[in-house]
């Protein structure tokens, strides 16, 4: 993890805002934090950091479904991307619909008219603007935003952007750890590994917020979107993919008897627009196809 994360991280235990590194960490390239801890300088809570990932559920069980628990397991983290991941839209969105156009859509509207507006100040941290990939599984959304930002794609404002990917299974962001080493992202992107529904982050944190299909995963829907409410700045665009309910009685079956097993959540438009507005969130603009929803959303 980046160093510059830091102040932007809060303990879990007593709510202190800001972290700072243990004495004798091992830093390299003088800006990432490798092996070591990041500490709470108020209640002295220790958040170890391993291969350069930081972990706050070290000491805890993560709060998942029984559809999440094969997340936790190496071979479905290595076959995430390479099996299923850059064929679901196609499998799922009734068309083909091929990754480059899913990750061009995520960051037309995560760039979108918020950083253009008269009087729009882009949320900076020491000078550093955060963009956060909620449930980033294997970090196929975190990555192509850096992508889109060491390519000149994405410019909110021109501040130095870093992106932060957050995900609760180990083994997942092992995964993402050597995908973003493959990439030459390894200075652009940290991660985290925390609870969606708890998120380690200070208030406004975050320019903006990817979430690809995560919120069928998650446990507590409302918990999770107004964890995403909090640490979104007043003008960032929150940009999330989610999987709707099956049509036809065969699928509505189907997708009962996935929710009764599993925990995983489909949802359909009226539902997924009054989960978004009790979270405080007003829906801007929408790209629909089959089974996928993209939207983009901006706090009321």
């Amino acid at each position: 993890m980046q160093l510059d994360l830091l102040p932007i991280l809060k303990c879990l235990h007593c709510g202190h805002d800001g972290l700072q590194q243990q004495e004798n960490s091992r830093i390299v390239n003088k800006e990432t934090l490798l092996d070591g801890a990041g500490v709470c300088p108020r209640c002295h809570t220790r958040y170890p950091v391993k291969d350069g990932i930081i972990n706050f559920l070290s000491r805890r069980t993560p709060n998942i479904t029984f559809g999440q628990l094969p997340n936790q397991f190496t071979f479905t983290a290595w076959g995430y991307e390479r099996l299923w991941r850059k064929r679901a839209l196609s499998l799922l969105g009734g068309r083909e619909w091929l990754p480059e156009e899913e990750l061009a859509t995520l960051i037309e509207m995560l760039n979108a008219d918020g950083f253009k507006r008269e009087g729009y100040e882009i949320a900076t941290h020491n000078g550093v603007a955060f963009i956060l990939d909620e449930g980033s599984s294997t970090g196929f959304y975190a990555r192509a935003v850096a992508c889109a930002i060491r390519d000149g794609k994405l410019n909110m404002g021109g501040a130095p952007l870093h992106v932060v990917a957050i995900d609760n299974s180990w083994q997942m962001l092992q995964e993402a750890r050597k995908y973003i080493e493959q990439e030459g992202l390894s200075d652009a992107i940290s991660l985290v590994r925390a609870d969606v529904e708890d998120m380690p982050f200070i208030n406004k944190a975050f320019a903006g917020i990817t979430n690809g299909a995560a919120l069928n995963e998650f446990k507590h829907t409302e918990p999770a979107l107004s964890e995403t409410r909090r640490t979104l700045d007043k003008f960032g665009n929150a940009v999330f993919m989610v999987q709707m309910k099956a049509r036809g009685k065969t699928g509505r079956l189907l997708d009962t008897l996935i929710t009764l097993t599993s925990g995983i959540k489909f949802f359909d438009y009226a539902q997924l627009e009054q989960h978004y507005d009790r979270a405080g969130f007003r829906c801007l603009e929408q790209v629909s196809s089959g089974l996928v929803t993209i939207s983009r959303l901006r706090k009321r």
